[in-house]
């Protein structure tokens, strides 16, 4: 997937200037958006990115995303930070950066002179925008109109920008990205499928139960375990019942290493061998409030 995503960034201006990176929740979409962040941000590519999350203040909002998106930009550039502090749309309206509209206009206005700029100034410059979780934005309705901006810069203001949009295939936004004026510049990349990260989750579990037995506040319980623990197959077993997501995964390790309980007890539990009374869900918390949250 990273090799997918460094391709398309590096195609620059002669690939598609949009790509949409869309998965179930717990996928491991975001972490994909990180690595791609701090990648592309070691390379000089990185203009900005906007990491939206429903619960979070300030990060949840469409009003503070291209205002963040125009700082960035202007703060990855020292010609940039000198036209956002000369600007004369600051200076008719300084409440412009509040106002989602106007901060694309403003977004626009650090590029005025791209056209006049050599493909070698462009090319070391920074162009890279991350949007992930875009459906974790309130209102549907914002989400399509970011959709309609970005187009818009596209198409209209032509900037020498690229965005990587990060998602849930939800239909609201599958709608918005078949229109054609969105179609014809997006590159569509799936985590469903040959992108399912099975191998991945078996290494994680394999790394995270070595822990696990090396641990000092299990070590009463697991000096008395034998070796492999778990065995081949549970594990195995674990990977199928993940299917390639990591949300799974890290939600069982949470469950099986809490203190205070035997992980042999916990694993027992989740793989319901266990004779205990107890009525213990595993994935009460994180794991059913992310799938169980209404879209």
């Amino acid at each position: 997937m990273l090799e997918t995503i460094n391709a398309w960034v590096k195609a620059g201006g002669m690939g598609r200037p949009v790509l949409w990176l869309h998965g179930p929740a717990g996928a491991g979409k975001s972490a994909i958006a990180q690595t791609v962040a701090e990648t592309c941000g070691a390379r000089n590519q990185l203009a900005a990115c906007f990491f939206f999350a429903r619960t979070v203040v300030h990060r949840n909002e469409v009003k503070y995303l291209f205002p963040t998106i125009a700082v960035q930009i202007a703060l990855s550039a020292p010609e940039k930070r000198q036209r956002l502090d000369k600007v004369d749309v600051l200076n008719n309206d300084p409440f412009i950066a509040g106002q989602a509209l106007g901060s694309v206009d403003l977004l626009a206005s650090l590029f005025d002179d791209h056209r006049h700029s050599t493909p070698a100034s462009r090319a070391s410059s920074p162009f890279l925008v991350i949007v992930d979780g875009l459906d974790e934005c309130q209102r549907k309705d914002d989400q399509c109109w970011i959709l309609a901006q970005v187009s818009r810069i596209v198409h209209t203001h032509h900037l020498p920008l690229r965005f990587l949009i990060v998602s849930r295939p939800v239909p609201h936004l599958e709608e918005v990205f078949e229109e054609q004026n969105l179609a014809n510049i997006t590159t569509f990349v799936s985590l469903y499928g040959v992108f399912l990260a099975s191998r991945d989750v078996s290494m994680y579990l394999r790394s995270e139960f070595s822990r696990i037995c090396g641990a000092k506040k299990h070590r009463a319980v697991m000096r008395f375990v034998a070796r492999p623990w778990p065995s081949e197959d549970i594990i195995k077993r674990l990977v199928r019942k993940s299917d390639g997501y990591f949300i799974y995964a890290s939600t069982i390790i949470k469950f099986i290493d809490e203190e205070y309980f035997s992980p042999v007890a916990r694993l027992d539990q989740l793989l319901g061998t266990s004779n205990s009374s107890l009525d213990m869900n595993p994935f009460a918390g994180e794991l059913d409030q992310l799938y169980c949250h209404p879209t």
